[in-house]
């Protein structure tokens, strides 16, 4: 019975590093959460997103500190487009850079705790199943919510 060897499979340190990666992936680049306007909006932390971000930052260096600009975000399947000024885009984006950089930090120290699990642990269904549901709650842990100040009219 095929399904006895998976249920009994010893899991390796590779396995739960991956595993760790996947979820604080998950985390990282799934997306912040923006409210502004008393509305939710989503921004996916994509790299393309963040690649178009980089640039939107480095376009703002340039413009009038009142400029205001046209932000992709989402609503549920529907891209909306949330008029940002320079402080606010800047607030967003520190924002994200530390959300991620948060997730990497909880992501190094979860796979240093998987280098140190031992063969018995690593055997032991019930402990990696525990160390599983920690990783995500730990990862989950992370805000990924950001209010952004009243946009201008």
């Amino acid at each position: 019975m095929w399904y006895n060897i998976v249920a009994n499979k010893v899991e390796t340190k590779a396995d739960l590093t991956a595993f760790v990666s996947a979820e604080a992936d998950k985390v990282a680049y799934g997306g912040i959460t923006i409210i502004a306007n008393g509305q939710e909006y989503l921004f996916k932390t994509t790299t393309d997103n963040i690649t178009r971000c980089n640039s939107v930052l480095a376009m703002y260096e340039v413009l009038p500190d009142d400029t205001v600009i046209p932000w992709e975000v989402w609503q549920g399947e529907t891209p909306v487009m949330l008029p940002v000024n320079k402080a606010q885009f800047k607030q967003c984006f520190a924002f994200g850079a530390n959300m991620i950089i948060g997730v990497e930090t909880v992501k190094g120290t979860l796979n240093a705790e998987v280098q140190n699990l031992t063969d018995e642990q690593l055997a032991d269904a019930d402990y990696v199943m525990a160390f599983k549901e920690n990783a995500v709650i730990q990862l989950a842990a992370v805000n990924t919510v950001f209010k952004l100040d009243a946009t201008e009219e």
